[in-house]
């Protein structure tokens, strides 16, 4: 997104948009994409309490990248 403005702008308006983007926030699909995982395991580490999602609404859930980046670190037991 940023990487074609990337000369454009001065380091520190980057540097601003990299920390909006670790708040952001998922739906499973991108997630599963994010880890390049399956949607099924997204949903089963949810399930199992490896991935703490948040919840918007009533049906409304999202995961967010720092979780993500977190499960990418730490691992995911097995």
């Amino acid at each position: 997104m940023l990487s074609r403005f990337r000369g454009a702008l001065p380091a520190s308006a980057v540097l601003v948009d990299q920390q909006a983007v670790r708040r952001k926030l998922l739906t499973y699909r991108q997630a599963a994409e994010y880890l390049a995982v399956s949607e099924r395991s997204i949903f089963e580490w949810v399930a199992a309490g490896h991935i703490t999602p948040t919840r918007l609404a009533k049906r409304c859930v999202r995961i967010s990248v720092d979780e993500l980046d977190r499960v990418a670190r730490e691992g995911i037991p097995h």
